[in-house]
């Protein structure tokens, strides 16, 4: 009874600021920056372990019902270019309103939220708000406008299907623009979002940019840091606003980025491997070093760098390599299937990530590990285990497509879904040890091509 009363006190107040929200005309004023400033006090108290499911549910669910989503975009725009007071301190409360609703709720609450904003066109009133900027600004409330529509832009970027939103609201030819700037921060986190949205081969043009290297220099300092997050701080007048980006956004960052050799061989080259090995220690947790191993996994596809990973982690850092190892066995089955893949790809363990015939996962006592060619050793036929509890008959499809292509490539996924067939498809998250499959089966099937 007492938590339908809470409930039902909830839906009141929120839907007298909602209401009032709606019906009002200029959201520069003290009374929109209070009703505001309500909504994102109240979204940040139903995030995980502040308050229950069932509370959180039903009033994201009310609020979805009042309108929240379109009133958000119409907000943004309504904000968009304007540079007096009330714009900025109205804006700053809306930006954390959507953090908020993107990362603080929920997975499984936030979803439905963060699709409607896109629906409503949050992404394209984002980037007119930006493309209102000067890119180069010296001016401290500018650049805090568009590090907040970056940072804002980025917090859609795992929503299944959001690529193509991304691509249909002109947000490449924009963010090109900004990755090119003189600030660091503006050039980092417009390729943080450039590297989720673009193919392989358009990610290329990144590396002329020169994004890179402080891309990497801020996930080093993060790691560094006792709260594991990269912090700045941009001063307006006596006031400052500090920005903080995590250890796990900034090496996400660099799983992006590995989508072709040209960046691979680049992030190795600055320096990347020694920095993302120095994160598999004990004081760093199961995300942390699983961001890690993911991002050192994809860039040892390219052969050149698995050498240089192999021969770092066998003679350099043997206590990140111990780690490695140790994951192996983890409760945690991300971390398990992480680890098999990154060590797999480095020929040191099977699929099932026991120790390979080939390779000891002991630190040599004296040379350096031998270059692995995992192609060519790959057994004639595939684990026989695998064999067991695998079908291979032709009702198994697995899609692949440009980003561009999504929304297309999921109707094609539901079609043959309904004719009855398996379909393999990268947005459905396929778990790592499907990876580790798909990569076993397409060395055998390279090897027997070429005999």
């Amino acid at each position: 009874m007492a938590e339908q009363q809470l409930l039902e006190d909830n839906k009141r107040q929120i839907g007298t600021q909602l209401d009032y929200l709606k019906s009002c005309d200029d959201y520069r004023s003290k009374e929109a920056l209070d009703a505001i400033t309500f909504l994102r006090k109240t979204l940040w108290s139903l995030g995980p372990g502040k308050a229950k499911y069932l509370l959180c549910s039903e009033l994201t669910d009310f609020m979805l019902e009042k309108g929240l989503t379109s009133l958000i975009v119409k907000m943004v725009r309504s904000l968009t270019g304007a540079a007096d007071d009330g714009a900025f301190y109205s804006r700053c409360q809306l930006h954390k309103t959507i953090y908020n609703i993107a990362c603080v709720l929920k997975r499984t609450i936030a979803m439905p939220i963060r699709l409607e904003l896109i629906k409503h066109g949050i992404l394209r009133a984002l980037l007119e708000d930006l493309e209102s900027c000067d890119p180069n600004t010296k001016d401290p409330r500018q650049r805090i406008r568009i590090i907040d529509d970056l940072l804002r832009l980025q917090n859609f970027d795992q929503t299944p299907g959001s690529i193509s939103y991304y691509r249909e609201a002109g947000s490449v030819n924009t963010l090109m623009k900004f990755v090119q700037a003189n600030d660091v921060y503006t050039k980092v986190f417009s390729m943080r979002v450039l590297a989720y949205i673009l193919s392989e081969e358009e990610s290329q043009r990144l590396v002329a940019t020169g994004c890179m290297r402080p891309m990497i220099d801020m996930v080093e300092k993060a790691a560094q840091s006792p709260d594991a997050k990269y912090q700045f701080v941009v001063k307006v007048g006596k006031d400052e606003r500090v920005f903080k980006s995590t250890l796990i956004t900034l090496t996400e960052g660099i799983v992006n980025l590995s989508s072709n050799d040209v960046n691979k061989t680049t992030i190795v080259a600055y320096g990347g491997i020694p920095i993302l090995a120095s994160i598999f220690k004990p004081e760093y947790t199961d995300n942390q070093k699983y961001a890690a191993a993911e991002a050192l996994w994809k860039l040892a596809f390219l052969e050149s760098n698995r050498e240089i990973i192999l021969n770092h982690l066998s003679i350099t850092d043997t206590a990140a390599l111990h780690m490695l190892k140790e994951m192996l066995s983890s409760n945690t089955p991300k971390l398990r299937d992480v680890s098999t893949g990154l060590l797999h790809q480095l020929g040191l363990v099977d699929i099932h990530g026991k120790p390979s015939d080939e390779k000891s996962l002991d630190p040599p006592e004296k040379a350096s590990p031998e270059p692995s060619d995992n192609l060519e050793k790959t057994p004639e036929d595939p684990p026989p285990s695998y064999q067991e509890s695998t079908e291979t008959s032709s009702s198994h499809v697995m899609i692949s497509y440009q980003w561009d292509h999504q929304e297309r490539a999921l109707k094609v996924r539901d079609q043959l879904k309904a004719s009855g067939y398996n379909v393999w498809m990268d947005v459905d998250k396929m778990g790592k040890r499907d990876l580790i499959i798909i990569i076993i089966y397409y060395k055998h099937i390279k090897k027997t091509l070429k005999q």
